[in-house]
């Protein structure tokens, strides 16, 4: 999976991205696997995809301090 920063208040790399997902979603950080592609883009694996499309169904999320979208 894809997700894409729109806007974030803290600087993206590898570990800030994982915690956001672990702060969306749960589980550990270290799970997600997250990779750096371009300019706030990163790759991240789930654990089946049911979690995928659970994930990729939410689209968009509107937080306080970061505003992000998945893709496949």
């Amino acid at each position: 999976m894809v997700v894409s920063f729109c806007r974030a208040s803290f600087k993206l790399d590898v570990h800030t991205v994982s915690v956001s997902l672990l702060a969306m979603f749960g589980g550990y950080a270290q799970v997600f696997r997250v990779r750096f592609l371009r300019d706030r883009l990163y790759k991240f694996s789930v654990a089946s995809k049911s979690v995928g499309f659970e994930i990729y169904n939410a689209g968009k999320i509107i937080e306080k301090d970061f505003e992000l979208v998945f893709s496949l």
